[in-house]
């Protein structure tokens, strides 16, 4: 089934699809073998800043090992350069984060990536509103929420397949979630037309009853990265061989995504 389908389905049944950040072949090899043996998807996200040396060593085996239930997608960029080839990978989806542009060169930036990526069956992310903590180059050092405003002008006049707002959410680990509103999502909804597929970042950490609520208004596609690096960073540290890492490393990701989906399935 094809990305744009599955989102398509997930959205209406209101059950998400986890997203993970890799930055190594191992984590990558994980997931993919994980995979096999789940009956659901993962979306697995390669950084603006891994994509390019990622993909010139190990492009053939990320190609071989992507499977049906594996869907490829760009985390935060706004480099064309990045994006197109991205897009030339036949990538499922990218995303061209624009959020710390103002509003209207966000928008035009948006359709022309659209465009682009349409041609070539590859969904597009954009975001309006950057969310707090860096990482990877991309995002603020204090937190913020959307304007409804550029939401909805974004809506009105931006072409696109999927729509993060931030709401407190972050990256990196959480000192507080008591700041965090997914009622900004529902007003978002019930302010426009019809009600669009939505993406929540910074998902480790969360309460669960928020992923519960931002799930229940639409948010089709949830991030994971923090939780998931930070796992492999300690088993690189505790293992006494590549084997006991990867061995490791498996029943570590296994138990997360497991944890994860079953709140839906």
């Amino acid at each position: 089934m094809k990305f744009k389908e599955v989102i398509k389905k997930r959205f209406v049944q209101r059950k998400p699809i986890i997203a993970v950040n890799v930055e190594s072949l191992d984590q990558f090899l994980v997931l993919s073998s994980i995979t096999n043996e789940i009956d659901n998807y993962i979306i697995i996200q390669f950084s603006a800043r891994n994509v390019d040396w990622m993909f010139s060593f190990y492009g053939d085996l990320l190609t071989s090992k992507r499977n049906q239930k594996i869907f490829f997608h760009l985390d935060h960029c706004d480099s064309s350069d990045i994006i197109e080839k991205c897009i030339d990978l036949d990538f499922d989806s990218v995303m061209y984060d624009g959020s710390h542009y103002p509003i209207d060169h966000n928008i035009k930036q948006t359709n022309l990536y659209y465009n682009r990526a349409s041609k070539n069956d590859c969904l597009l992310e954009v975001e309006v509103g950057p969310i707090s903590g860096v990482e990877d180059g991309f995002g603020s050092e204090k937190g913020d929420y959307f304007k409804m405003c550029e939401a909805i002008e974004m809506n009105q006049n931006g072409k696109f397949d999927l729509l993060a707002l931030t709401i407190g959410n972050a990256h990196g680990e959480y000192k507080t979630t008591s700041n965090i509103q997914p009622e900004l999502l529902k007003n978002f909804q019930t302010s426009i037309p019809k009600a669009i597929p939505l993406v929540l970042h910074g998902g480790t950490g969360l309460p669960i009853e928020t992923l519960l609520e931002c799930v229940d208004v639409g948010c089709v596609k949830v991030n994971y990265s923090t939780e998931f690096k930070k796992s492999f960073a300690e088993l690189k540290k505790t293992s006494a061989s590549h084997k006991e890492l990867v061995e490791q490393l498996r029943l570590d990701y296994s138990e997360k995504i497991e944890k994860f989906y079953s709140l839906w399935f």
